[in-house]
């Protein structure tokens, strides 16, 4: 049988494209929990072994991620205490500089040189 052009042939291929590309309701998710479900044209697994795969990757990448994250946190450490020897070294210097008799020392030297 032979369809007639038209809007009545375009809204129909409409609702038949729409059936095709719906998602499963409640029900259909409820009652097939554990097993493959389509959507769409494509295959889709079950939600909750996915989601296990995925919290067992996470899992994985942590427990291969904390012994980096220790030593970059003892390189941090490392870095702060050499940088808080410097800052002391700094302060004093400055501490040295302000004090008047060095001030005066090299008020000397300078004038010597003159």
């Amino acid at each position: 049988m032979v369809r007639a052009k038209g809007r009545h042939t375009q809204q129909t291929n409409k609702m038949e494209n729409h059936t095709k590309m719906r998602r499963p309701d409640d029900s259909e998710a409820a009652r097939g929990a554990g097993e493959m479900h389509n959507r769409g044209s494509e295959r889709v697994p079950p939600r909750k072994p996915l989601l296990r795969e995925i919290m067992a990757a996470i899992h994985d990448l942590k427990g291969s991620l904390e012994p980096r994250l220790d030593a970059v946190a003892i390189d941090v450490g490392l870095l702060r205490a050499d940088l808080q020897k410097v800052s002391d070294k700094v302060s004093t210097t400055e501490t040295d500089i302000a004090h008047p008799q060095f001030i005066s020392k090299q008020w000397r030297n300078m004038c010597g040189s003159l």
